[in-house]
């Protein structure tokens, strides 16, 4: 019988360095995306002129940032393209729900059973995000007003449902189809590895194994977001934490535009972080325990 790992998908805070995007005097968002990437945005322009016969004319106007030229149709597509460059929240919900999709189970060999997004309760009612969230089929958590410092996970344990928990930072950019594949290689380490508690993509994303923040939950400590401060308690209670490869072959990750740690190199207009071949980390076989033991993180 075929194994399938049980995951949920938990949205933090923005990552560590984040930076807004600044338009220049007159510029929006949209034209932030354009002006920072011009070879796929006149890509995008060609597509939707060959895909959908946009006229020559309404092209030109698009490549110009006069984006009011386009039809409705366009306009949606024209927004998808913006969305998916933009350190927003729409493109890290949007590329979850892939994953929860076929997705997630015919290639990564996994299932997504939730996604969840602690959000602090504001007076006003809900926000855009949260609306658009609970569209997509996000479970947001409400926290109580004025919450402050690391996003705590103990008071999360009762919503998880999955075997394992996947932080994932706001904002961050997810590749679904690379990251289903390298998902399912770390959570076969898990399957082989009872001990293993943590795992780092050495980025932004650490994945957990629930039970582990349970036992650390019934001995009194407070595992938080900051995956940082748990090394030590999983360590102390006898688990094992391990880094990914270096350089990593991150689960998400954030453009150096928007204060990114990594630059991310350019294959057939699709952004995957620089390192090595990424086919080649993500078939490799599953280190063996006491190649785990060699890989602990100490940060």
């Amino acid at each position: 019988m075929t194994y399938k790992a049980s995951l949920s998908a938990i949205i933090t805070g923005h990552p560590p360095g984040f930076e807004r995007p600044r338009p220049e005097p007159g510029e929006t968002l949209a034209h932030v995306v354009i002006r920072n990437f011009p070879e796929q945005w006149r890509s995008f322009v060609d597509e939707m002129r060959d895909g959908f016969s946009v006229p020559l004319s309404t092209s030109e106007q698009l490549l110009a940032g006069r984006l009011d030229a386009a039809d409705l149709t366009v306009r949606a597509k024209i927004e998808d393209f913006i969305n998916n460059r933009l350190p927003g929240y729409v493109r890290t919900i949007k590329a979850l729900a892939e994953l929860q999709g076929e997705l997630g189970q015919a290639i990564g060999g996994f299932g997504l059973q939730q996604i969840l997004w602690p959000l602090e309760r504001h007076s006003g009612g809900e926000t855009a995000g949260q609306v658009y969230a609970k569209t997509r089929g996000v479970e947001v958590i409400s926290l109580p007003a004025g919450s402050q410092g690391p996003l705590e996970l103990v008071p999360l344990l009762p919503f998880i449902r999955g075997q394992f928990a996947w932080m994932v930072p706001v904002g961050s950019r997810i590749e679904p189809f690379a990251v289903a594949i390298q998902l399912n290689r770390t959570l076969r380490m898990f399957a082989t590895d009872q001990s293993l508690a943590m795992y780092s993509d050495g980025l932004y994303s650490v994945i957990y194994r629930v039970g582990a923040l349970m036992e650390l939950a019934q001995r009194g400590e407070k595992p938080s977001a900051e995956s940082a401060l748990n090394v030590s308690l999983l360590e102390a209670a006898g688990y094992k934490v391990l880094r990914g490869a270096d350089p990593p072959i991150p689960l998400c990750y954030l453009e150096v535009l928007y204060g990114g740690k990594q630059e991310p190199a350019r294959q057939n207009g699709v952004s995957f972080p620089a390192a090595r071949r990424w086919w080649q980390n993500l078939f490799d076989k599953p280190r063996n325990n006491s190649d785990a033991d060699h890989q602990q993180e100490h940060r």
